[in-house]
């Protein structure tokens, strides 16, 4: 697995801004060619550049995984269009706004936050084809920005209690690593972006950061 240091909008906190599943990323528009083409390697995975809701908050507005991706109720019909005729399976949550907040998930199993309704919860269940557990996480709703988890593994926010994580590891079956990034950002999804290939984080992520993603991310142990 590569991790590699980076900015997208010139901003560290790119989780806010793209969205990395196991086929799929998708970046902001105004992403540089030679860079779409360094992630898509990293990724391994097919680039689709994008707006959402006329703005480049990819991260904040949708979430996905092999399945597909499930995005905001204030995303247009036009940019859910342009979604699939990549080759996507999309769709809009009537109820949810900044699900990429509020959810994170691989390709089997996923956590959402309290506050997400159970309408909706089932709805992205039944497109993803996952099982989500309600989760909160060091006592934050928006456990999309808490967690980042992948196929092999996952990196959470480190005020995580030991209950919770050890509820975690049993319910993905996976193992991962309480840390944070981008300098000391416990909402680690909001600065990292991950797959089971490749992850990219925050240009301010440490060094001592950057080894606990590694562990976490490969489903090492702590």
């Amino acid at each position: 697995m590569e991790i590699i240091k980076s900015t997208i909008h010139s901003s560290p906190f790119i989780g806010v801004f793209a969205l990395a599943t196991e086929k799929h990323v998708l970046l902001p528009n105004n992403v540089e060619k030679k860079e779409e083409r360094r992630l898509g390697e990293l990724f391994n995975a097919e680039t689709v550049k994008t707006r959402l809701a006329e703005s480049p908050l990819i991260g904040v507005l949708a979430v996905g995984n092999s399945s597909g991706i499930v995005v905001s109720g204030i995303v247009e019909e036009k940019e859910i269009s342009h979604l699939k005729e990549k080759g996507l399976r999309v769709k809009r949550l009537a109820e949810a706004t900044a699900i990429g907040n509020l959810v994170e998930l691989n390709d089997s199993k996923g956590f959402c936050s309290k506050v997400v309704q159970q309408k909706t919860k089932q709805e992205i269940e039944g497109f993803l084809h996952v099982e989500l557990k309600y989760a909160g996480i060091a006592n934050a709703e928006v456990v999309g920005s808490s967690i980042v988890l992948t196929n092999n593994g996952f990196i959470v926010n480190p005020s995580i209690s030991s209950k919770e994580f050890k509820e975690l590891e049993e319910w993905v079956k996976l193992s991962g690593n309480a840390t944070t990034a981008n300098l000391g950002d416990v909402f680690v999804g909001n600065s990292v972006i991950a797959n089971s290939s490749g992850a990219v984080v925050g240009s301010y992520t440490t060094g001592h950061e950057l080894m606990r993603i590694d562990q976490g991310l490969r489903g090492a142990m702590q």
